[in-house]
């Protein structure tokens, strides 16, 4: 059968199957899944939302006793190198300490105290004994009982 020139046809000659309806939508074809070779879900099926149980907060446990304060030695940073001269430790805290906070130096086993200020504890090392160093803090109650303790961080001076 020989095709239609359309240019020269009547508007109503236009409903052929050739010509598509401008208020109709085009027909989609259905896809399907290469692994199982079932139809895949589209429109308003797949995207339906499934129940979800609801959550429940479950309490954390920690091993730390509830009066515990986090200890954290800010500056020196692990594995820094400072100058021999002075250095001011720097050292947070998570809550105040009632009993304050001390630094021991290369293990000692006498505690010195720091003083609090700006929100920090600081305590003034000067003199620093040349070489490897390991300095660690602890925060305390007013009864002298240790509530937090910081890592052991390593520096070196030079």
């Amino acid at each position: 059968m020989p095709r239609k020139n359309l240019k020269n046809q009547s508007v109503t000659d236009k409903t052929s199957t050739d010509i598509s309806r401008p208020d109709e939508k085009p027909k989609r074809k259905k896809s399907v899944s290469k692994k199982t070779g079932v139809p895949a879900k589209s429109g308003k099926a797949a995207t339906k939302k499934q129940p979800v149980a609801p959550v429940v907060a479950q309490p954390v446990k920690t091993s730390a006793p509830e009066n515990s304060i986090r200890v954290n030695i800010d500056h020196p940073s692990d594995g820094e190198t400072i100058g021999r001269a002075h250095y001011a430790i720097r050292i947070s805290c998570s809550g105040y300490p009632a009993g304050g906070v001390e630094i021991s130096i290369d293990d000692a086993p006498e505690y010195m105290a720091a003083r609090e200020s700006v929100g920090f504890w600081w305590f003034d090392w000067c003199d620093i004994p040349e070489g490897v160093h390991t300095i660690v803090a602890r925060a305390k109650e007013e009864d002298g009982s240790v509530i937090g303790k910081s890592r052991i961080v390593k520096i070196t001076a030079r």
